[in-house]
């Protein structure tokens, strides 16, 4: 069963998520702006065990990844190639 809840530009998607929550989840998946989604009261409400796949903020990503070139001590400009 999908959902389609539709917001006003100035309210938050993450708002509105126990409204998208029919009840038969184990598992919700979205992208960066529901971080923290799990933790909002409304949802806490709900006593439901749910696993929660939030996508990583492309700011950490990026830092991840130019950690990790750094370790692998590949040059500044491959690091700019593959991490934007």
């Amino acid at each position: 069963m999908h959902t389609v809840v539709v917001t006003a530009a100035n309210v938050a998607a993450a708002t509105k998520i126990a409204e998208r929550l029919h009840g038969r989840e184990t598992q919700v998946q979205a992208d960066a702006g529901y971080t923290g989604a799990a933790k909002r009261p409304e949802i806490v409400a709900l006593q439901r065990k749910l696993d929660w796949q939030i996508a990583s903020q492309r700011g950490a990503v990026l830092a991840a990844c130019r950690t990790w070139f750094k370790a692998l001590g590949i040059a500044g400009c491959r690091c700019r190639a593959c991490c934007p």
